[in-house]
């Protein structure tokens, strides 16, 4: 074909479609009643829009019901989890005279719990965040620390932490958040934490001077075990210190006599490593 052929091929065709067009451009302007006046296109447009409402209704109760199922499944792990440490309890007394077995139910409760708690975990993830507590992130979070799945359980003290409204959940988790950092060999970082424990009462307003203080008494302690823990001595005895001195300003009572405890035996754990490394130095 030469190229004259090729044109006049290509101006017929350009004809063809022109004349498509205005035909139906005539088509469109000769009809006199408007869409929306139509019985046959309002009942197909009411069909459509019923198909997408009936659909939308569909997929939400869909959903609604793998979050009930998810929520109901989680609820079940959470029970046995929690009933792991008695398990574990009465199991070590009962083998307590068989250190074989003892070691034995040890390692399989250690790997149901491991189990357990990264499912929790899984399933957490798959909630929206207002369809989970935070005492629910915090109690999969010490699950999983139990297990050494340290990072997992950070991300679970995190969002313990961000979810918790009330005072012990907060606190709780950001002890928690700051044990993780020092076990991961990041100190400065769990320090800072450890901090933000103690200034928890700057959001939470209203309470007592004796419950603040038995609380940072708590923090105090978390914070020294964490530093004893890493070899920071002098940092760990500084912690110390701070927690006795609140509990000497305490009222006296029950709780008063216990927390003192608590100090008194943090006090003789540091006497008994001081003895030891001075033997061992021998």
């Amino acid at each position: 074909m030469n190229e004259m052929d090729g044109l006049e091929a290509l101006n017929k065709n350009y004809l063809i479609l022109k004349n498509e067009v205005d035909s139906i451009q005539i088509s469109l302007l000769s009809q006199k009643t408007a869409w929306y006046k139509k019985i046959p296109v309002i009942i197909s447009i009411l069909a459509l829009t019923f198909s997408f409402g009936t659909t939308y209704v569909s997929n939400k109760r869909i959903k609604i019901q793998d979050i009930q199922a998810i929520k109901s499944d989680l609820r079940n792990m959470l029970q046995q989890l929690s009933a792991i440490p008695s398990r574990n309890f009465e199991l070590t007394k009962k083998y307590s005279d068989d250190p074989n077995a003892v070691a034995f139910v040890g390692g399989q409760i250690n790997q149901e719990n491991a189990l357990l708690a990264s499912q929790a975990a899984e399933l957490i993830e798959q909630l929206p965040d207002d369809r989970v507590s935070a005492i629910e992130a915090y109690s999969v979070a010490v699950a999983l620390q139990f297990s050494y799945q340290n990072q997992k359980a950070f991300e679970m003290y995190e969002l313990s932490h961000n979810l918790a409204t009330d005072m012990n959940t907060n606190v709780a988790a950001k002890r928690g958040m700051a044990n993780i950092l020092f076990i991961s060999g990041q100190a400065e970082a769990g320090r800072v934490q450890f901090q933000e424990a103690l200034n928890t009462f700057s959001i939470f307003k209203g309470y007592n001077d004796f419950i603040q203080k038995t609380t940072h008494i708590v923090t105090l302690l978390n914070w020294f075990g964490a530093e004893s823990g890493s070899g920071f001595n002098a940092q760990s005895i500084q912690k110390l210190n701070e927690a006795e001195n609140i509990s000497k300003t305490l009222r006296p009572g029950p709780y008063t006599v216990q927390v003192q405890g608590q100090i008194q035996q943090a006090r003789n754990q540091i006497i008994g490593l001081s003895i030891q490394s001075t033997t061992t130095a021998q």
